[in-house]
């Protein structure tokens, strides 16, 4: 798609803001783009998402494809990572790659009441 960019300019100019929908494992996330970003963000607006969140875009497609849940980084004895997810549920891309390592309750993770507190989630 191409961008009539003395178009967006004229709309600018006419106090015209823009704003895109990012993807997140909530639904979207509204933000304001610069005029000169969008052609960027028509381009590839996942690229443009991982960006805006800091991170690469196999990342942020790896972060919205597992919700923002965690598996646990034990392996067993017959080499086959652990199938859990560690306590906390879906996270926030920086608290999802903060966590990366971390363990399930059986490995000698967090149960879910701690790491909702460590989250500021707690239940009452």
């Amino acid at each position: 798609m191409k961008i009539d960019m003395p178009t967006v300019r004229a709309m600018v100019d006419a106090r015209i803001e823009f704003a895109v929908s990012l993807p997140t494992i909530h639904g979207g996330f509204t933000t304001a783009v610069k005029a000169e970003d969008i052609p960027r963000y028509v381009e590839d607006r996942m690229q443009y998402a991982a960006d805006f969140f800091g991170v690469s875009k196999d990342t942020y497609l790896e972060w919205l494809d597992c919700y923002g849940y965690r598996r646990c980084s034990a392996f067993n004895a017959k080499g086959k990572q652990c199938g859990n997810y560690i306590a906390g549920g879906g996270r926030e891309i920086e608290e999802w790659l903060a966590v990366e390592g971390d363990y399930c309750p059986v490995h000698g993770g967090d149960d879910s009441e701690t790491a909702r507190i460590k989250l500021g989630r707690r239940r009452w």
